[in-house]
């Protein structure tokens, strides 16, 4: 069974929205989503999301929320930020700043384009003289996934060629999230997707998260998902929303 939404729409985050949980108290979860698709834990498949923005804030974000939650006692979207879920998932693209001597040695993938927006000076360093100078900081669109069970665990990988040969396209990425197993058990996988100019796809595999199935079976059917385009702009100085475009919205769910 799939649900499906090649309609474009977008999804504006006002200033100082984000879902984030750090020790010992952060627990922040007022970005706004749409277009929900609920279903069985036990029957989803893959959620895809086609999506892109002018990434500029710190932290801007966009791309796929998901929220594993008992039936019976958790509520279903609009989410309350007073008593937000205890468990999910969001992975996407976010803009995470660091030092352009870390992108040009760690990140030498990313094109230059994406990481030249210029944010403010790092402390200063050493140079090769004794003196100090300024390092400035760039800000990058990476892929981002952070997993939640108990606290969030965030991981960033460099953002890659553009998706598709089109002047759009290349403006685009497609992230994938897709249930799989194998004789050590279950998981979801996320995945970018890139597509070819004959239209093949390649998928790239950027992390593996465990947990989301552990729970699947505990109970007659009590264990949902709820999947959900989200957008998020975090600083709170911000002037003006983000707005994240999102191109293609597709859930896949077994019978």
């Amino acid at each position: 069974m799939s649900g499906a939404d090649s309609t474009p729409f977008t999804i504006q985050a006002q200033p100082a929205t984000d879902i984030w949980k750090k020790p010992p108290s952060t627990n922040i979860f007022n970005a706004p989503i749409r277009r929900t698709s609920t279903g069985l834990l036990s029957k989803f498949r893959s959620a895809r999301v086609t999506f892109w923005a002018d990434w500029h804030e710190r932290y801007d974000q966009g791309g796929l929320l998901l929220v594993p939650r008992r039936r019976s006692s958790s509520a279903p979207p609009p989410y309350d930020p007073a008593e937000p879920p205890a468990q999910w998932i969001k992975t996407g693209v976010e803009l995470y700043q660091v030092s352009e001597h870390t992108l040009s040695s760690i990140f030498p993938l990313i094109s230059r384009p994406y990481y030249s927006l210029p944010i403010e000076p790092s402390p200063d360093r050493p140079t090769d003289s004794g003196t100090r100078k300024p390092l400035r900081k760039q800000g990058a669109p990476q892929l981002s996934t952070v997993s939640t069970d108990r606290f969030a665990d965030w991981s960033v990988s460099p953002l890659g060629a553009g998706d598709g040969p089109s002047d759009v396209a290349k403006r685009s990425v497609t992230i994938e999230i897709a249930r799989e197993g194998d004789e050590n058990g279950k998981s979801v996988w996320v995945y970018q997707i890139v597509r070819g100019g004959s239209g093949a796809e390649t998928r790239i595999p950027l992390r593996e998260i465990c947990w989301i199935f552990a729970d699947e079976e505990d109970g007659d059917n009590e264990w949902v998902l709820d999947v959900s385009p989200l957008a998020a702009r975090p600083e709170k100085k911000a002037t003006a929303p983000l707005e994240v475009r999102f191109e293609e919205f597709t859930v896949e769910w077994a019978a």
